[in-house]
């Protein structure tokens, strides 16, 4: 069983987290959803600025590969 105090710090912890990615309370799933959307497109606009890009190798691990399609673990 979860003590009070774990249980209490444990919400502090949660939504000081919502609060570092910008949510002043628990987000909707539609939140959520266009959170990872932007997400997304700014890891796109890192690699495509260092011009690497993300890809899943055959054992469905996400890798980072440069131009040249070198595998950059």
């Amino acid at each position: 069983m979860m003590c009070r105090d774990t249980y209490f710090s444990d919400i502090l912890r949660a939504d000081k987290l919502l609060k570092t990615h910008g949510f002043d309370r628990w987000p909707t799933e539609e939140e959520i959803i266009l959170y990872l959307f932007e997400m997304n497109d700014r890891i796109d606009a890192i690699c495509s600025f260092v011009g690497v890009e993300t890809s899943k190798d055959i054992r469905g691990r996400w890798i980072v590969r440069n131009a040249e399609q070198e595998v950059i673990h």
